[in-house]
């Protein structure tokens, strides 16, 4: 049975790569091990979580209680308006 994790923030022992994230069919984010041997009892279905922290990486992702926001917040003060706002993802998982 899969594990359902409401923390705010969840850590994982390994590096990012070694962990499959995506979103599930009814829109939460789902962390199962690359070399799960039993993916029903090595799945953490994520609900109300808002970190994942791996060894080597740290994904800041928005969940709520009934599902997933395509929304994120990228940073947290600016110094004037954003009139025509710009971002660009960059391969490794981050923003420029």
């Amino acid at each position: 049975m899969a594990n359902r994790l409401t923390t705010s923030t969840v850590t994982y022992s390994g590096s990012h790569v070694d962990y499959h994230i995506d979103k599930n069919d009814e829109g939460y984010w789902t962390v199962i091990p690359v070399s799960a041997t039993d993916p029903d009892a090595d799945l953490d279905i994520l609900t109300a979580v808002e970190t994942l922290t791996f060894l080597d990486k740290t994904y800041q992702i928005v969940t709520g209680y009934s599902g997933i926001s395509s929304e994120f917040q990228i940073n947290t003060h600016t110094s004037s308006d954003q009139e025509f706002p710009s971002v660009t993802p960059t391969s490794d998982g981050g923003f420029v």
